[in-house]
């Protein structure tokens, strides 16, 4: 009578547990005398994001000036709420990037936002392949997808090369018709 005890326990929360605070409750009974209380657990939850394309694929092809929309799929895939997620991007100089959504204020556990990214290649842009990244960051966790977009010239030079050889040729044709051989 009037001895004291430690008790030990160990809780382990089921996988799919979600963030909240639980109310265990605890009985320990010897002989005649019982005791109770209420333990108070709280799971914080995972933190994890990731941030990709509806099919998966992380490449592109893009004309060199001109403007090809990305979509890109931002999911919370940990147990905890995620607030005040950024989305912003790295890219080649000269290149721009607009989001219709640069910030997302929560993302439930489990939700997935779409987020559609306008990238506009510079004017300058040599034919060949890039790499553009764009990050969603929370301030417990942050992804990162790495895009390879290759970079194709306009045809409309190409086509003013041929015009410029073309009229080269009709020129000489004229002069040796025209001259002749004297």
């Amino acid at each position: 009578p009037g001895a004291n005890k430690d008790i030990d326990l160990d809780l382990i929360p089921a996988e799919t547990a979600s963030a909240d605070t639980y109310e265990i409750p605890i009985k320990a009974s010897a002989g005649g005398t019982a005791a109770e209380t209420t333990l108070e657990a709280v799971i914080t939850g995972s933190y994890d994001i990731d941030i990709t394309t509806p099919d998966g694929r992380l490449n592109t092809d893009i004309t060199a000036g001109r403007s090809k929309m990305i979509e890109l799929i931002v999911q919370n895939i940990g147990t905890a709420t995620l607030n005040d997620v950024s989305i912003t991007s790295s890219t080649p100089p000269n290149w721009e990037v607009e989001f219709d959504e640069s910030e997302i204020e929560v993302l439930e556990a489990g939700e997935t936002k779409i987020i559609k990214a306008k990238v506009t290649a510079a004017d300058d842009a040599i034919a060949g392949d890039y790499e553009a990244s764009f990050s969603a960051t929370a301030a417990e966790t942050s992804d990162n997808a790495v895009f390879r977009i290759s970079v194709e010239t306009s045809t409309l030079w190409g086509l003013i090369g041929i015009a410029i050889i073309l009229a080269v040729f009709g020129g000489l044709f004229y002069l040796f018709k025209k001259y002749g051989r004297r």
